[in-house]
């Protein structure tokens, strides 16, 4: 993969109203969001990463970097009402 990318989930109300976004930064190529799964007015986001990624969808930042020649995987739980962890 030669571009970085970046996931997000995000919630939208019945009527299409944006109701949150959760953005998850990747700032090299080979990190990507697996899945994500909804149950129990929970987000559960995976995420794989081949360079550092900031794993924090709010304006914090927690920047997770994988062991040299390793890759990493990341899991964050959301609220579903707010998108907050």
């Amino acid at each position: 993969m030669g571009s970085s990318s970046d996931g997000c989930a995000a919630r939208y109300d019945s009527d299409g109203t944006l109701s949150w976004v959760a953005r998850f930064v990747a700032p090299g190529s080979g990190n990507d969001i697996h899945g994500l799964e909804v149950a129990n007015g929970e987000v559960l986001v995976l995420g794989r990463y081949e360079t550092s990624v900031d794993a924090d969808p709010g304006a914090g930042t927690l920047t997770l970097t994988p062991v040299s020649g390793a890759l990493g995987t990341f899991v964050v739980k959301l609220s579903a009402a707010t998108g907050e962890w």
